[in-house]
């Protein structure tokens, strides 16, 4: 009955109440049900280059005892769950031993395969249909063998016959069409690239009689599977583990039923769900932790919001008390209350999170918006999720109602008179020992380090990283909670100075007054600071953090590639630096740098500790334009140790005996203490040249090194240069020296930078007409890039850190005007006072200004230190910013932090102008009420 009518009389209250709640759980709403939504995207592209979900092979059982039929090898696949079909295909695997052993892989279909698997076979445009006298090839085959459609393809096969001789088969067919494929993908270690093995595709009728003829099964004989494809579409994404359970279970209930038959290989929807399953877990748990911030301060928020309303709520259980309520009807009273705006308020942080949900599905980049992303985007609730947001925000205002219901029990009639009357003053307020937050805080940051240690060397383990990010989420909110407390600690007495350095004669009465509120309600002061100084943590850590790897991203892959574009000649081929014009005559190139590399020995004198020595190394020497180069090659300080690129670059021009290199040899060692030694490196090696005269030996002189280096053990580690990410050792010389030397004026690659705006795909198509057999590879850096970024994984993490700066921002608005309204509600009586001895109200606006400008600092200065302690160690992850086809180290270049000035700009902006107005509204509302009144209401 009482509540009722309180609700119903005060809806104002409630109803901000309501919003709180949906503030405080909304960011977690956003990130659960984004995941969610995006988790079939998300899992297609993990079985992108999977087009085949499961293999079954025949074994040699099954040809040496065929007591089953293919038929009903079929059925018994079929009645598994979620099949969408099974198709025969014919396998001939083996070895060209002409060609260094490599291997091949010819594949026998039907006319259903193409259909059924089209994103298996890349067809390239003008082919044929298949027959039984024709066949498809591999592009790297018609390349190899020179082949186009209708010429005539000879398919060879080494084999054995009874006595183990060995008898070649050979194989005619017409050239039918050309494919690109990913099937039968292996890594070339000769290359040192992935490349597909399926040299060509014929009928399933063709490989049975061609090849079938000298058996089944086996090694180097046809091989009969049955591959199977699941419908994805009807798959249940909601539990990943339960769904990885049921394939292992599709796979068991099949070898059960069909052993000795069969066999089950290369699961690959099952490597997809396993790896689905860890993202998934991964994504939420990481995401989630780095939302602590953002977490903390929702709950604060609702604690605020408590506190706000705690005068009239104590008034209400006096008057519940002296009307003869018992002391469990008025904590009833008060946890119902608490209940029911609870309910209400967490579903209000559903809906909220449904609006985040969709707002991180139109998120490329931080803070970067693109609605067409939303036409791909279906929003997809999982009841976990929803039940998880639910009682997390319910949950939260649970805990800050238990204290007040637990004041209502034990309040005495006598208490509630004295609240009733207004003689009730609960005013010092103390913060106790600092040596609970200290203690908490080095435990804290003892476990942040070691998982964040752990996440970063076996970032290739799903067992690690689920494990790891279970325990980031309790520990980043210790830390966050404990280090917002200790740094905010100290705040009422800084305050307290400031407010005494006043020195308007005007403004005494008031700042006096004032500085010593402020000792008096340090707790509530230390709490508001700390609320704010959050803000500044969650809005900096994300900003900082998702700039530092994005820009880091773009700089892994330009080092990789070397520059905007690398053009790599094809082994065979030949180029020079002519070339140059032709790149420059593309629409988007600005300047392009030829480059030569050649493999030769180099000698230089090394000690070991004990003796010195020759070294006779085959290393790589790099010849550069040094005028052009370093204008186009992606250049940082750091490459270089002991002096700016540039600079060292240029030094090539000059003189031919000074090179640059990824190593320096030892002259010897100086002892230091604790038994360890420091090197003492010398700058002179030797490089031999065979050249048409016969051999040359050029000294040389290093004239810096381009490497990474340890200044405190005074090593040098893995060597930079652009564009050669896997050379272990290099030296760079003047490329046109090299020439000289070598008697050529040969190019290996092409260095090409490219206008801000230039197209690239458009650029690359030209660069590859301008040389059909010229080119191996031609990289673009930013279409790399770009493919990272566009996939919905990174996209998830940027999605998080834009809803911790959005919710930041909604935070800082909504939170500035608790922090005030409460802080108001504290200093009623003293305000009241100083307007009863005449103190002008713009006195009191004065202080108050200056009082919240002097908070809003060390808010800033809290919020900073917290912000760069958790990013400097995110920054080091490389799975909240990666997409699936990320191949390269992150830890390859230095992570430095980036700190985005226009951001970090707008958030102090944004929290100045949320104080002034929320100081000046709520202040000249109360200074215009009435005094006596005012006062009487005080106490």
């Amino acid at each position: 009955m009482f509540l009722g009518s309180r609700i119903s009389s005060r809806y104002p209250e409630i109803t901000l109440t309501i919003v709180i709640f949906a503030l405080s759980a909304g960011i977690l709403g956003g990130i659960l049900f984004y995941i969610d939504s995006i988790g079939p995207t998300v899992f297609e592209d993990m079985l992108e280059d999977s087009p085949n979900h499961m293999q079954i092979r025949l074994t040699q059982y099954y040809y040496a005892h065929p007591d089953i039929t293919i038929e009903e090898i079929h059925s018994t696949v079929q009645e598994q769950s979620d099949i969408e079909s099974t198709t025969d295909v014919l396998i001939l695997e083996g070895f060209y031993f002409s060609d260094d052993y490599r291997e091949f892989t010819y594949l026998g279909i039907d006319e259903l395969f193409l259909e059924r698997y089209p994103r298996a076979i890349d067809m390239i445009e003008g082919g044929h249909t298949l027959s039984n006298d024709s066949c498809f090839i591999s592009a790297d085959v018609a390349e190899y063998r020179g082949l186009e459609i209708g010429d005539n393809y000879t398919m060879i096969w080494f084999t054995s016959n009874e006595t183990h001789y060995e008898i070649v088969i050979e194989q005619d067919f017409i050239v039918a069409g050309i494919y690109h494929t990913k099937l039968f993908e292996r890594y070339d270690y000769q290359t040192q690239t992935r490349r597909t093995t399926l040299d060509a595709i014929i009928t399933k009728h063709a490989m049975n009689e061609s090849y079938g003829v000298y058996g089944y099964g086996g090694y180097n004989r046809v091989n009969h599977e049955i591959w199977v494809k699941f419908d994805t579409g009807s798959l249940s994404l909601n539990d990943p583990i339960a769904l990885q359970d049921q394939f292992q279970n599709i796979a068991r209930r099949l070898e059960q039923n069909l052993i000795p038959y069969i066999t089950v290989r290369n699961y690959e929807i099952l490597f997809a769900t396993i790896g689905f399953a860890s993202w998934s877990l991964v994504m939420s748990l990481i995401s989630i932790s780095f939302s602590v911030p953002t977490l903390t301060m929702g709950y604060m928020l609702i604690s605020y919001n408590s506190d706000m309303q705690a005068d009239q709520r104590r008034r209400d259980v006096g008057i519940v008390k002296t009307r003869g309520a018992s002391s469990w009807q008025a904590g009833f009273w008060v946890l119902s209350n608490a209940i029911f705006t609870g309910t209400i308020g967490s579903f209000a942080s559903i809906l909220l999170g449904i609006g985040a949900t969709f707002i991180s599905g139109t998120v490329q980049e931080l803070l970067i918006f693109d609605p067409a992303l939303l036409e791909d985007f279906s929003l997809l609730l999982q009841w976990n999720s929803i039940v998880f947001v639910f009682s997390f925000a319910f949950v939260m205002g649970l805990i800050v109602s238990i204290p007040n219901t637990i004041q209502a029990l034990i309040m005495t009639p006598k208490h509630a008179h004295q609240i009733i009357s207004g003689t009730d003053e609960e005013r010092n307020e103390s913060l106790g020992s600092p040596a609970k937050e200290l203690i908490a805080l080095a435990i804290g940051m003892y476990f942040l380090l070691t998982l964040v240690t752990l996440i970063i060397f076996q970032e290739g383990s799903s067992y690690i990283l689920g494990s790891v990010s279970v325990l980031m989420f309790p520990v980043i909110g210790l830390i966050t909670i404990a280090g917002g407390r200790l740094l905010s600690r100290p705040t009422a007495k800084i305050k307290s100075a400031f407010l005494e350095k006043i020195r308007s004669v005007s403004l005494a009465s008031t700042r006096k007054l004032l500085s010593r509120t402020v000792l008096l309600y340090k707790k509530s002061e230390a709490k508001g600071i700390m609320f704010v100084g959050l803000v500044f943590t969650a809005g900096l850590f994300s900003a900082i953090s998702a700039n530092t790897g994005s820009v880091h991203l773009r700089e892994l892959f330009l080092f990789d590639v070397g520059s905007d574009i690398n053009a790599e000649i094809k082994i065979g081929q030949y180029a020079n630096a002519s070339l140059e014009e032709n790149f420059t005559d593309i629409e988007g190139i600005e300047k392009c740098s030829g480059i030569l590399q050649v493999k030769t020995h180099v000698s230089y004198l090394e000690n070991n500790g004990y003796d010195n020595f020759i070294v006779n190394r085959t290393m790589t020497i790099i010849g550069i334009n040094p005028t052009s180069w370093e204008e186009v090659a992606f250049l940082k300080d750091y490459f270089t140790v002991e002096s700016n690129p540039v600079h060292v670059i240029n030094q090539l021009q000059q003189d031919n005996s000074s090179v640059i290199s990824s190593f320096k040899p030892v002259y010897r060692y100086i002892p230091t203490s604790f038994g360890q030694r420091t090197p003492i490196y010398h700058n002179n090696i030797s490089i031999h040249f065979e050249t048409p005269d016969g051999g040359y030996q050029h000294n040389c002189e290093i004239v810096d090194v381009m490497a990474r280096f340890d200044e405190q053990r005074q090593l040098y580690g893995d060597g930079l240069f652009p564009g050669e990410p896997d050379i272990e050792s290099f030296v760079i010389v003047n490329l046109a020296f090299l020439h000289d030397i070598m008697d050529t004026d040969m190019i290996t690659n092409f260095y090409i930078k490219t206008n801000a705006n230039a197209n690239h795909s458009a650029i690359i198509p030209d660069i590859y007409e301008m040389g059909p057999d010229l080119f191996e590879n031609v990289d673009s850096a930013i279409l790399q890039t770009n493919e990272v970024i566009e996939s919905r994984m990174s996209q998830a993490v940027y999605g998080s850190y834009t809803l911790n700066i959005l919710f930041s921002f909604l935070y800082l608005t909504a939170g500035m005007i608790v922090v005030t309204l409460v802080k108001i509600r504290n200093y009623r009586k003293e305000f009241s006072i100083l307007r009863a001895l005449g103190t002008e109200n713009s006195s009191i606006l004065k202080t108050s200004l200056f009082e919240t400008f002097v908070g809003l600092l060390l808010s800033i200065g809290i919020g900073s230190v917290l912000a760069l302690t958790f990013s400097s160690l995110v920054i080091r992850i490389p799975l909240v910013y990666m997409g699936s086809s990320l191949q390269l180290s992150w830890n390859r270049l230095p992570v430095l932090m980036v700190f985005p000035i226009d951001l970090i700009l707008i958030l102090i902006s944004l929290a100045l102008i949320s104080a002034v107005i929320a100081t000046v509204v709520i202040m000249r509302h109360y200074l215009s009420k009435n005094i006596a009144q005012e006062i009487q209401y005080s106490g």
